[in-house]
């Protein structure tokens, strides 16, 4: 994991990514959301962002759902 803590690296990888790439993230972070919230787990707040203990999440997916979908890509 250290390799990608470098900006070149960081850079390099962020190249590869397509809009496809971007909106299966998406969907697979509804999915994972929607899981914790089934398995019963406690969604907590922190200063305007909800995330869960067990499978922490800034909730970034929600802000890139809403471009997409703006976009009308999504």
């Amino acid at each position: 994991m250290d390799e990608f803590k470098h900006e070149a690296n960081f850079k390099r990888c962020l190249k590869k990514l397509t809009l496809g790439d971007v909106i299966e993230a998406v969907k697979r972070a509804k999915t994972i959301m929607d899981n914790n919230e089934k398995n019963g787990y406690t969604l907590y707040q922190y200063r305007g962002y909800s995330y869960y203990k067990e499978n922490p999440s800034l909730m970034i997916w929600e802000i890139v759902e809403k471009i997409l979908v703006d976009c009308e890509l999504m």
